[in-house]
């Protein structure tokens, strides 16, 4: 068995597929390999009996990227802005879209396996746009072709039915956690002290991206109405849009909010954990619960919206759900938080079930099911038409 792990993602920024790669390594007998794109390339060359293709993020795959880098100077810069103009962009992703329906049909055609794991449902970006259109149709081309379907919770295999017909060999495997990924070494006190954080607070933290799907705005709307001067809100992380950005720096002027938009790299994670009392997910649409588990490897506890995986991965000792279209529920959650005693050991120990030997064990079962059953995602496709 030859995997190939196909996602467009910077490790820099989701450690998720290198996580993955390591838990599945010791059940195939090749290497297992990373490459951004699903290409026809890829099936002519590589393409072979036992080859199995793993594909994430299908939405990455028709993102077109510069041809240098972003901040590139001189004709470099020239380049980029041609390539990726009102007019060239949207071309580009069209042209990308082409290329990845031919690599389905080609990989069918020859007999690679092909196996996607879903992490998003929904596009986070261009919801009313060109994009968002080709998103729903690279989706739609995965759901039909792929021979198996990963998803990390039962809420998504539902989701998957209602929105794309899709019920035949649609497996669960949990997110992995991210215990002993990152450093943790950081005290609490260390932690505040580099935060410039009085030791007494009760501080809220969101970290990641800051991009208008996260419902950051609804959380500072939460947090000031919540009042409390002895609790700090912490948002760090990089801003997806310049635009968005300075909306965020107008609404987070507030003596108690500490914003800080700007890439937060691996060592220093654990200074944000370490500091916080509770981390805050108020996402308006989730398909996973990566950002929960991250908050669990560091023993804290969750407040999320009632949605999607946050359902199932949430119990109460571990985390607080409200309901997401409650007036006033964000702002009672951060307030309930408070007045419960929240055990790390207890948090801890809810990650571990998440371990990657398993998952590993698990996600190999699928390769093993597409190698062994080939012909089900023929009659998978057959449901479609």
């Amino acid at each position: 068995m030859q995997v190939t792990l196909f996602a467009n993602v910077l490790p820099q920024f989701n450690p998720y597929i290198a996580l993955l790669r390591q838990a599945v390594q010791p059940h195939c007998e090749a290497i297992v390999t990373v490459r951004p794109r699903f290409t026809p390339d890829w099936v002519y060359r590589y393409g072979k009996a036992g080859s199995i293709a793993h594909i994430h993020w299908i939405e990455s795959h028709i993102n077109p990227r510069h041809w240098f880098e972003p901040d590139a100077s001189g004709y470099r810069y020239l380049i980029n802005r041609l390539g990726n103009n009102r007019l060239s962009h949207p071309a580009r992703a069209t042209g990308l879209l082409v290329k990845l329906a031919v690599a389905l049909a080609l990989a069918r055609r020859t007999g690679v396996p092909v196996v996607y794991t879903v992490h998003n449902l929904t596009a986070h970006h261009h919801n009313n746009s060109y994009y968002a259109y080709l998103e729903r149709l690279a989706n739609r081309l995965i759901f039909v072709w792929a021979n198996a379907v990963h998803v990390h919770s039962h809420e998504t295999v539902q989701a998957i039915a209602r929105s794309y017909g899709r019920t035949r060999n649609v497996f669960v495997a949990p997110h992995g956690n991210y215990i002993g990924w990152y450093s943790n070494t950081v005290t609490r006190a260390e932690a505040r002290l580099h935060l410039s954080l009085p030791g007494d607070t009760f501080v809220y933290l969101s970290l990641g991206q800051i991009a208008p799907y996260k419902g950051l705005e609804e959380l500072v709307e939460a947090f000031v109405a919540l009042g409390d001067p002895a609790a700090r809100l912490i948002i760090a992380g990089k801003v997806a849009h310049a635009d968005y950005s300075a909306r965020m720096a107008t609404i987070t002027q507030h003596p108690h909010i500490l914003y800080l938009p700007d890439f937060v790299p691996d060592h220093k994670i654990q200074i944000y954990f370490n500091a916080a009392d509770i981390v805050v997910l108020p996402y308006q649409r989730i398909t996973t619960s990566g950002s929960a588990l991250l908050a669990f490897s560091f023993g804290r506890p969750v407040i999320a919206p009632a949605l999607g995986a946050l359902s199932e991965f949430v119990p109460s000792p571990v985390g607080l759900l409200y309901p997401p279209h409650e007036r006033g529920a964000l702002t009672s959650a951060l307030c309930r938080a408070q007045s419960i005693s929240w055990s790390s050991q207890v948090i801890l120990a809810h990650a571990r079930q998440f371990d990657w030997h398993t998952i590993g064990s698990q996600i190999a079962n699928i390769y093993r099911t597409v190698l062994l059953t080939p012909e089900a995602a023929v009659s998978s496709r057959k449901e479609h038409v």
